[in-house]
């Protein structure tokens, strides 16, 4: 896939998250990030597979930029809530 075609590796990184290879996804939002580093939905998906890969210092730093951008976004709530539940599991 060419780089500059986002929508279509975004589509690549939520099936390849779906598909349970969150380090693979990761590669690709990294990727649709660099064209678009604004993007709410690739943001917010990065951070899922920061998060499902076990990396939650990303997947933390992901979705505060995200929320620093898209403050009423409400899907944000759930995903902090989720790091802190798993990480005071980690502590």
């Amino acid at each position: 896939l060419r780089p500059a075609f986002a929508d279509l590796r975004l589509e690549l990184g939520r099936t390849l998250l779906d598909a349970g290879k969150p380090h693979e996804a990761a590669r690709e939002l990294d990727d649709v990030l660099q064209v678009s580093p604004t993007w709410l939905e690739a943001m917010l998906l990065r951070g899922l597979a920061a998060y499902l890969a076990g990396d939650l210092d990303t997947a933390k730093s992901v979705w505060e930029g995200a929320s620093e951008r898209y403050p009423e976004e409400p899907r944000l709530e759930t995903y902090r809530s989720m790091l802190a539940r798993t990480s005071s599991e980690r502590s």
